[in-house]
């Protein structure tokens, strides 16, 4: 007879291993005896990005898109306002979407810099 597919035994993959402590060991392992329900190996999901996860798609789209805005002439309150204004904590210092912003506002200013050093020199 067959199986439904929620009857069917999944199989098991290295993210769904619990993790402990100790970086690099997964909870079995450290303790076999324990009966914890297993944690992600990712910090949960409503979990600021400082604290392990790593950035989503929209979070980065969301920092460029910030980013863009500053390198423009706006302010980064005005950037943040613009593209999330409901989740405005996104850049709060020490998180890594502000570490981000922070490289990619410098990088847009770095190459508007040179557009304009470019542009400044006598065509030849």
């Amino acid at each position: 007879d067959e199986l439904s597919a929620a009857d069917k035994p999944r199989k098991r993959r290295k993210w769904d291993e619990p993790v402990s402590a100790e970086a690099g060991t997964t909870a079995d392992a450290a303790a076999p005896d324990a009966e914890a329900a297993p944690r992600s190996r990712w910090a949960p999901a409503d979990a600021p990005p400082s604290e392990g996860r790593p950035l989503t798609a929209v979070e980065i789209q969301l920092v460029e898109a910030a980013a863009t805005a500053v390198a423009r002439g706006g302010t980064a309150a005005e950037a943040n306002l613009r593209v999330n204004p409901t989740f405005a904590p996104i850049f709060e210092p020490g998180s890594k979407m502000h570490a981000l912003y922070g490289e990619r506002v410098a990088m847009h200013r770095t190459v508007a810099q040179r557009v304009a050093s470019l542009q400044a020199k006598p065509a030849i």
